[in-house]
């Protein structure tokens, strides 16, 4: 069994990399961005 994290966003490059870093505890991280206009992407990526 794997436990996965979806995020959903919208301009959270502010605070996307210190909630990812919250989620080690995850087998897999899903990033889904709602058309930001910022860093959040490549963050993400």
């Amino acid at each position: 069994m794997s436990i996965s994290a979806v995020l959903i966003v919208k301009n959270e490059a502010h605070h996307l990399r210190e909630c990812l870093e919250t989620l080690t505890w995850a087998d897999e991280i899903v990033v889904l961005d709602a058309g930001s206009q910022d860093e959040t992407c490549a963050i993400a990526r």
